[in-house]
């Protein structure tokens, strides 16, 4: 089972450092293969609807964290692809075994970035 995380929000928020990003506020989610045999799964962000899509925060401007079974992904939103096809992880999981995942974004220390500005995904 992929769960849906929803409402991954940041607005109001200032540049910071990849140190201090990584001990922001994190979602965590599992995915359980409750099935016998072997399973694929994909997880990708996709945007949540805003009011005014002219404020959308940049994906080149956003950092995440993507923690795996304690292995760990760092890297900007737009290396992940573009909407919709924004691929966190993918892979295959055995029968009847669970992935526990940690994520967490931020702006980037060097960005430049508007009042107003919102970064609003979904998994």
């Amino acid at each position: 089972m992929i769960p849906t995380v929803e409402n991954i929000k940041i607005e109001n928020s200032i540049p910071v450092s990849d140190e201090e990003g990584k001990t922001s506020d994190a979602y965590t989610f599992s995915i359980i293969n409750e099935d016998p045999s072997e399973t694929g799964y994909v997880l990708y962000l996709d945007d949540v609807e805003i009011d005014n899509e002219i404020n959308r925060m940049k994906d080149t401007v956003v950092k995440y964290q993507l923690i795996e079974n304690g292995k760990e992904q760092v890297g900007l939103v737009s290396d992940l692809g573009t909407h919709p096809f924004r691929i966190l992880t993918s892979g295959v999981m055995n029968g009847n075994e669970t992935n526990n995942y940690s994520l967490r974004f931020w702006i980037k220390e060097d960005a430049e970035i508007s009042a107003g500005q919102i970064f609003n995904v979904k998994i």
